[in-house]
């Protein structure tokens, strides 16, 4: 009669154990795919300005003018 109680008692134990380790295991598995989804998000968002930004062109001269334009834009706020 005790050894029933005590395999019932280990039972219930190793049910409530893998509940919770059920639990921890689907929350790391949230946590990883709402890590994938804000990181392909920011990847949507550095594409759309990319696939947005100025074209200057095939000419290299007026590329390198506006790079230098910009950072001189730059270098004047970081004073």
């Amino acid at each position: 009669m005790i050894l029933s109680r005590v395999k019932l008692w280990l039972a219930a134990a190793g049910a409530a154990i893998i509940a919770l380790v059920t639990m921890y295991l689907k929350g790391r598995r949230d946590a990883a795919e709402i890590a994938r989804l804000r990181e392909l998000e920011g990847y949507k968002e550095t594409r759309e300005r990319i696939d947005d930004a100025e074209i200057h062109g095939n000419d290299p001269a007026a590329a390198r003018e506006w790079l230098q334009h910009y950072a001189d834009q730059e270098r004047g706020r970081d004073l």
